[in-house]
């Protein structure tokens, strides 16, 4: 799943934790426009599988969900 930290009605780090608490087995890559060392080690520890800038390059992004 992609996913973005910053959505109107639930943010990213809200999705996280009800994914963990529903046991939901799915990798989630987060992508944003946060590049802080806070945001990343955040999300890692909601269960982010990996983490990109919304900037990242096409390929940057499809080498990190492959």
């Amino acid at each position: 799943m992609l996913l973005d930290l910053n959505m109107p009605k639930m943010d990213g780090s809200e999705v996280m934790q009800r994914i963990k608490k529903n046991n939901i087995d799915v990798k989630i890559i987060v992508i944003s426009m946060h590049d802080g060392e806070e945001f990343i080690l955040h999300s890692s520890e909601q269960g982010a599988s990996g983490y990109l800038l919304k900037q990242s390059e096409p390929d940057e992004i499809v080498s990190c969900i492959e």
